[in-house]
């Protein structure tokens, strides 16, 4: 007896042998070889599309940044007409504006002359026109020798008088209450006039 070796190395020499050997390849083809998974190789891990691509980086200006100042662009203060339930709101906006725009006011007088332009109409334009045309003196000093001096003229003349006293007055007089108004503007009004009687925190 051949060993089992030998005898399946050897290739059946009738026809009947050559037909049931090849369909026994045939066989083997279909239901081992094709169930082996196929083995693609070794996995090549591809770099990110962008992973070599230098970074540029933004350019770097040479020129100075603008300040913030310069970017400023304030909305100046409404015209004045004299009415003096809004004196003090002119000239907290007169204020306002040159504190943040300084370079546009070299000196007093170009303040005072500002704000001496937003002030139209009835008496404000009496006021101003007599502040431009007659200085204190021959010699030709101007009217108002300094902003502060401007403003504390202008709050006889444009502003409630006695505003601390009064607002004291009204929130002590027991006809001060809510009324028809409602409770958020009550509480606002009430504490605007805290604020200009000057009451302490706790009063």
């Amino acid at each position: 007896m051949q060993p089992e070796s030998d005898a399946a190395s050897q290739v059946p020499a009738t026809d009947s042998e050559q037909d049931a050997w090849q369909r026994l390849v045939m066989f083997v083809e279909q239901h081992v070889v094709n169930s082996v998974p196929h083995d693609p190789g070794p996995t090549v891990v591809q770099p990110a599309a962008n992973a070599q691509t230098p970074v540029l980086a933004a350019p770097i200006s040479t020129q100075s940044p603008m300040c913030a100042r310069d970017r400023l662009r304030p909305a100046p203060p409404d015209s004045f007409d004299g009415e003096r339930e809004k004196g003090r709101a002119f000239i907290n906006s007169c204020d306002l504006y040159m504190s943040l725009v300084p370079d546009a006011f070299p000196d007093e007088q170009m303040r005072i002359n500002w704000a001496l332009s937003y002030m139209k109409g009835g008496r404000t334009a009496r006021f101003a026109a007599h502040a431009l045309r007659h200085p204190l003196s021959h010699s030709g000093a101007p009217h108002f020798r300094s902003y502060a001096e401007f403003c504390a003229q202008f709050i006889v003349e444009f502003c409630p008088q006695d505003e601390k006293q009064k607002a004291a007055t009204t929130l002590e007089t027991s006809a001060y209450h809510q009324g028809s108004r409602s409770v958020d503007k009550y509480i606002d009004e009430f504490m605007d006039l805290v604020k200009e009687a000057q009451f302490p925190d706790g009063a």
